[in-house]
């Protein structure tokens, strides 16, 4: 993602756009960006539950699947029947 872009989907996340929550969630976790290592997963985290929770169901099953990482089973499940 260029830096332009990135410009633009953050401002457009702070506002709450869930299209743009997604993107910059999955550009940070696929290495973009400069985040001190724990920090990064936080962001993504962050990110993905906004989106879900804002009603983005590709969101719904990214946060579902960090959540079934953490051993969370009821979330996973939780945001799979939402995204369903």
């Amino acid at each position: 993602m260029n830096s332009e872009a990135k410009k633009w989907y953050e401002k457009a996340a702070t506002k709450n756009h869930q299209i743009s929550q997604y993107l910059l969630a999955k550009s940070y976790h696929q290495g973009d960006g400069f985040f001190l290592p724990w920090k990064r997963s936080e962001v993504v985290e962050k990110l993905f539950k906004a989106s879900a929770e804002g009603g983005y169901p590709p969101s719904m099953m990214e946060y579902g699947a960090l959540l079934y990482g953490k051993d969370d089973i009821e979330g996973f499940r939780h945001w799979n029947e939402q995204a369903a």
